[in-house]
């Protein structure tokens, strides 16, 4: 026998137990695949047509919340004038439940009221005025001033 014909007849016996070891895995993987399938998984359901359904949850992380901001009109004091609104923005205040921003409240001295982060209050007299912030998740209030002439 020569080395040539010995070479080709190893690499032939590696080729077939190559072959038969890939043959063997493939059908175990396909094995277990329909098993699982056909038995369910834990938290899935097969839906009786080889198409596995697995439910979804929600992972929600750990740990201490973000200290909230405190409520604030921003400027806290502003000069306007009789024939300007006034421009006022909400910063702060507690999230609610669901992680949202909170509602903001304002309400002026005058009883001019609007709900949203900016307010615009008009006024017809001179004077200071005390415009006063709340949000909806707390009883914090900021309070800010507004100087008419």
């Amino acid at each position: 026998m020569s080395l040539v014909t010995a070479a080709n007849d190893i690499a032939g016996l590696l080729n077939a137990a190559a072959n038969s070891l890939i043959s063997t895995l493939s059908n175990t993987a396909i094995q277990a695949a329909n098993s699982a399938l056909n038995q369910g998984l834990s938290g899935g359901s097969n839906n009786g047509g080889g198409v596995l359904s697995i439910q979804s949850s929600t992972i929600q992380g750990g740990g201490t919340p973000p200290v909230p901001l405190p409520l604030a009109c921003n400027p806290a004091a502003q000069n306007a004038s009789t024939s300007v609104a006034a421009t006022l923005g909400a910063t702060g205040g507690t999230t609610n439940i669901n992680g949202e921003p909170p509602t903001y409240y304002w309400t002026s001295s005058n009883g001019q009221t609007s709900i949203g982060s900016l307010f615009n209050p008009t006024y017809d007299t001179a004077g200071i005025y005390s415009v006063t912030l709340a949000d909806s998740a707390s009883d914090a209030t900021a309070t800010c001033q507004v100087y008419v002439q």
